[in-house]
């Protein structure tokens, strides 16, 4: 993946100051950004983790699919935050057949998998 190596990097950047020592409480012991969040550190980094793969899969459907497949994956699963729609719906409101949205889809699922694996 492309902007794989720049992610790890904020990951750990992001996990260092998390963990970074940034004070005393009252008994002297150390406190850090964990113990003020008060969260499992592993749902943080889990959550940093996905979202830099939602950044990376918006990233890649601007960037390697023409306007016609962006579209139909934008609008089939939901992306832009509206409802999905089915291939039928699709094609009625594009005025293509079902059959041509299915294989438009499949080609863009297709690029958007080889692009984003590791």
């Amino acid at each position: 993946m492309h902007f794989q190596c720049f992610g790890w990097f904020l990951f750990f950047i992001y996990f260092i100051t998390l963990t970074e020592p940034i004070g005393t409480d009252k008994d002297g012991n150390e406190i850090n950004f964990n113990d003020i969040l008060g969260s499992d550190p592993d749902a943080i980094l889990d959550d940093i983790h996905l979202k830099m793969q939602v950044k990376s899969l918006y990233n890649a459907i601007s960037h390697i699919l023409t306007k016609r497949e962006q579209l139909i994956i934008m609008k089939r699963y939901g992306i832009s935050g509206e409802e999905p729609l089915t291939q039928r719906e699709l094609a009625k409101e594009l005025g293509i057949s079902r059959s041509y949205v299915s294989r438009i889809e499949k080609k863009a699922v297709g690029k958007l998998r080889d692009y984003l694996k590791p």
